[in-house]
C-alpha cells in the first residue's frame, strides 16, 4: 500500500498565523500544522475534508497536532483517522484481488 496520509483542514484567522492564508492543514501523526495556498475563491475547508469531518474532529486534530496525538483529547481524531486508513487500505486491497481476477 502507498503511503496515505490523513489530513484535517481547518480555517483560521489571518490574525492568528504568521502567513496569509486562511485555511490550515494538521496531518494526523505529525506535529503542527501546515498553511494552505489557496488559488481562487471556491476553494473552501468544507470542499477539502471528507463529508462527514465535524468540527469537534478538527478540534481533537488541532490538539493532537500541537500536543500529541497520543493525548485523550486528540483521540476522536485518531480514531477517525484510522479508521479511515483501515477503508483506504481495504479499497486498496480489494482493487488489487479485482486487478488480479
Amino acid at each position: 500500500m502507498k503511503n496515505m496520509r490523513i489530513t484535517f483542514y481547518k480555517s483560521k484567522s489571518v490574525y492568528q498565523l504568521q502567513t496569509e492564508t486562511k485555511i490550515v492543514a494538521f496531518v494526523y501523526g505529525e506535529m503542527g500544522y501546515w498553511p494552505v495556498p489557496i488559488v481562487g475563491r471556491d476553494i473552501t475547508v468544507s470542499s477539502l475534508n471528507y463529508a462527514d469531518m465535524t468540527d469537534e474532529i478538527l478540534e481533537s486534530a488541532e490538539v493532537g497536532s500541537m500536543f500529541g496525538w497520543d493525548l485523550p483529547l486528540a483521540q476522536l481524531a485518531k480514531d477517525y483517522a484510522e479508521r479511515r486508513l483501515a477503508e483506504s487500505q481495504n479499497k486498496e486491497s480489494e482493487n488489487e484481488k479485482n486487478r488480479i481476477s
